[in-house]
């Protein structure tokens, strides 16, 4: 069931349809990820192109400009695996949460981001976290549809 989860959500995520991937970069993805398995290529809006594979039982989906240049990976990787600075970063601002999906975002130049899906009583949230614990963005569901909050207060008033 969750590995429909997660397809859904990476599906949902780039809404793409297959694509002819450029020489150029095919050749980049291979050279970052060797060890791929299961590759499938979409086109993404704004001309680049979004791989879905598999590396050691890991689900993985990297994005490519059209030049080749690699300019993100989201991993799936099970709650267990979250880091426990961020695991506390979670549970001090809502007490209650339940961390159902968490999404580790690589990007070059950059620290890692961490989106957490978590809900608390009736509420679900997805939390952008950088590496170090830092709340970077808050989306909450509201009828179906996710809203940005601001992330600036660091007072516990969400944990209602």
């Amino acid at each position: 069931m969750r590995t429909i989860i997660i397809l859904a959500f990476v599906l949902m995520q780039f809404g793409a349809m297959a694509a002819d991937v450029p020489p150029t970069v095919e050749k980049n993805f291979k050279s970052k990820y060797p060890t791929a398995t299961d590759v499938e290529w979409y086109d993404e809006e704004g001309g680049s192109y979004a791989a879905y594979f598999m590396v050691n039982d890991q689900s993985k989906t990297a994005k490519f400009e059209a030049n080749g240049s690699w300019s993100e990976t989201k991993t799936f990787i099970d709650e267990t695996q979250l880091p426990n600075l961020l695991k506390k970063a979670v549970t001090t601002k809502y007490a209650h949460a339940e961390i159902s999906t968490v999404t580790m975002i690589e990007m070059p130049n950059a620290p890692n981001q961490f989106e957490i899906n978590a809900s608390v009583n009736e509420t679900s949230y997805l939390l952008t976290y950088d590496e170090k614990g830092q709340l970077l963005k808050t989306l909450v569901e509201v009828n179906d549809d996710l809203e940005d909050v601001d992330t600036s207060d660091d007072s516990d008033d969400e944990d209602e």
